[in-house]
């Protein structure tokens, strides 16, 4: 009896073991530690068939746990790695990636979006008598473009009335009524064209251009001269470039600025007469990788390539080596940020470059990149890491062997065996858009080697804006 007592004291002993070493297992497990994850980029915008890798930032750092990916449309798709893939259909999607009983989401938005929007044949101005009645139609580019609709104003009623195709929303009619002027503005995906009609009472018959052919030099400028028949016409002459990209044009004077050929139009009402311009040569400086942008072979303050040259604050148009949130000079003072924040716009751009630190030192056309532009050169280069540094070699036919190098700067070292070891080397660098959905942060592109982890990285990430980023100008 008082051995069975025993043995029924120890069963008891050894069940409360088991419970207790249970509920010490489930103490460690993965479903109770406490974290948060995010997807980065949180936003993403992709074209068709295009493709880009996410991924996941937990806090703590040192959380390791695997992650589920999935996408709530077929068409936009994401593997079991985090890589989007676009399809060939334009549309949205969330991605979600799952960790135990946590979530992140990315919102993708893909489209081909309209690059150009003009009037057709390039029209700008058009002469009209009282009562001519003038039917046109506007283009955009690509063709293939995700479509948007087209609103037109008109200035003036009473000088011209306009109506839209009720079927064909790219083209419109303008009855002239009195002498006058008045403007038709189109808007289409973002963009605008303006045509000036003018009623008037001696109209161009013809315009020409002198010279019809022209050869520059990259940043060289010219003057056209233009001849109207009759001398006598009302019609004021204007100017624009087909090819913005390679030629630009204000009131007569030309001015290359990247190699190719480019059209430039005189218009006079709706004469028209063009000249042929072929610019040669890259600026001093610039590499040229058949990208839409000559990137700079140096860093901005950067005496050679493999210099880290300045660093700067977004926004911020002078180096400097201390960079807090105190000293940041677009801070309004009480949370805030001046200029960015006011209105919603992204990107230096919407400010004339006044806060560009790449214009603002070299002049010319030289900027501080976009997010577009970062990701066109990961697409159309071959990425080689090399001792502290990226390099980035050109695939684009014509223009292989070219190259750029990027210097990584920062260097994580430890203690190690009496020494220091070198775990992970890394570069920031600014590009022009602010980050939509925090008023604190703007958009970089970061590269890295990690020695530790074995990972070799080029990825867009938000920094905050006060912080001290290097910058690769564009031209």
């Amino acid at each position: 009896m008082v051995k069975r007592f025993i043995y029924i004291i120890l069963a008891a002993l050894m069940a409360s073991l088991v419970v207790s070493c249970k509920k010490d297992k489930d103490k460690g497990s993965d479903e109770n530690i406490n974290f948060s994850m995010r997807i980065i980029p949180s936003e993403l915008e992709l074209s068709i068939k295009e493709k880009y890798q996410l991924y996941v930032s937990f806090d703590p750092e040192d959380v390791r746990m695997d992650v589920e990916w999935s996408s709530d449309k077929p068409n936009i798709t994401v593997s079991e790695t985090g890589e989007v893939n676009a399809g060939l259909f334009e549309g949205d999607a969330v991605i979600t990636a799952r960790c135990g009983d946590k979530e992140a989401h990315c919102n993708v938005s893909v489209a081909v979006p309209v690059q150009a929007f003009c009037f057709t044949e390039g029209l700008q101005t058009k002469s009209l008598a009282v009562d001519e009645v003038f039917d046109w139609s506007v283009l955009y580019v690509p063709l293939h473009a995700t479509y948007h609709d087209v609103v037109f104003e008109n200035s003036d009623p009473s000088v011209a009335e306009l109506r839209q195709s009720g079927t064909d929303q790219c083209a419109f009619t303008v009855k002239a009524k009195k002498l006058g002027t008045t403007t038709i503005k189109a808007t289409c995906g973002g963009l605008e064209a303006e045509l000036f009609i003018f009623v008037d009472a001696v109209k161009a018959t013809s315009i020409t251009v002198n010279p019809t052919t022209l050869n520059l030099e990259c940043w060289e400028s010219r003057h056209l001269t233009t001849t109207v028949e009759p001398s006598n016409a009302t019609n004021p002459v204007s100017w624009t470039s087909l090819s913005p990209e390679i030629v630009e044009v204000s009131n007569g004077s030309v001015r290359g600025l990247r190699a190719g050929t480019g059209t430039v139009v005189a218009c006079c009402g709706d004469q028209t007469a063009q000249c042929y311009v072929t610019v040669s040569g890259i600026p001093e400086g610039a590499v040229d990788l058949g990208l839409s942008v000559y990137w700079a072979e140096c860093n901005l303050g950067a005496s050679s390539p493999f210099d880290a040259g300045d660093y700067y604050a977004w926004g911020e148009i002078a180096p400097k080596s201390k960079f807090d949130s105190n000293n940041y000079t677009l801070s309004d003072g009480q949370g805030g940020f001046i200029h960015y924040d006011s209105d919603g716009k992204n990107s230096f751009s919407d400010y004339n470059y006044v806060d560009d630190a790449a214009r603002q030192t070299l002049g010319h056309i030289w900027r501080v990149p976009t997010t577009r532009e970062f990701r066109e050169l990961r697409q159309n280069c071959y990425i080689v890491f090399e001792d502290d540094g990226v390099r980035f070699y050109s695939v684009v036919p014509g223009y292989v062997g070219q190259s750029i190098f990027f210097p990584l700067p920062e260097k994580w070292e430890v203690p190690y065996m009496g020494a220091y070891r070198t775990i992970e080397v890394y570069g920031c660098y600014w590009t022009s858009q602010k980050f939509k959905n925090a008023w604190r942060e703007a958009i970089d592109t970061e590269m890295g080697i990690d020695y530790n982890a074995e990972m070799k990285y080029v990825r867009q990430d938000e920094a905050f804006r006060w912080r001290g980023l290097n910058i690769r100008p564009v031209w």
